[in-house]
């Protein structure tokens, strides 16, 4: 099991200035679906994004906390 939770995903754009919902704003995301994607998508839970949206908002995630949450599958 990854350490990888949702509240550490939060943690970490807290770190880089944004708080959940302002980062889905800032990149054009619903905060809904975003608060969605870490709570199921998290590395933590084992559980790996299939729609395109959901895979999509993980990328992004990825790409502003310079982490890969997608397991490599990308």
């Amino acid at each position: 099991m990854s350490g990888k939770t949702p509240e550490w995903i939060r943690a970490e754009l807290i770190k880089c200035g944004y708080s959940q919902a302002a980062w889905a704003r800032a990149k054009g995301l619903h905060p809904r679906a975003v608060q969605r994607c870490i709570k199921h998508y998290a590395p933590a839970r084992g559980i790996s994004p299939k729609r395109r949206e959901s895979r999509a908002i993980m990328a992004l995630l990825s790409e502003s906390l310079g982490i890969d949450l997608l397991g490599g599958d990308q």
